[in-house]
């Protein structure tokens, strides 16, 4: 296992309360581009940068805790995407219940 991915994750489950919004941003987008990227220094920092951009609004306390909890590159994903980027809720057409 990577030693930054390690590293990533014990800051944000240490220091997730004292966090600002933009350090909860940047220690999520650390420990998903440990997994996701190539381990090359310049491709890590390139998708740090294009996570923390394309991040809107808040992260929740569950998915923080979430990805920071993980010791595992292939369950990451799994398990904290339904958490971080819930599916949007589908209402039934109006005019099928009249």
């Amino acid at each position: 296992m990577r030693t930054g991915f390690v590293i990533a994750w014990v800051i944000a489950s240490l220091s997730a309360c004292d966090m600002s919004e933009s350090e909860r941003v940047a220690s999520a987008c650390t420990a998903i581009c440990a997994c996701m990227a190539a381990p090359l220094p310049a491709l890590q920092d390139q998708c740090v940068v294009e996570c923390t951009s394309e991040a809107s609004g808040q992260i929740p306390d569950e998915c923080l805790s979430c990805i920071s909890s993980h010791d595992s590159c292939t369950t990451l994903e799994r398990d904290c995407e339904p958490i971080c980027d819930p599916p949007e809720p589908v209402f039934a057409n109006a005019s099928a219940h009249q």
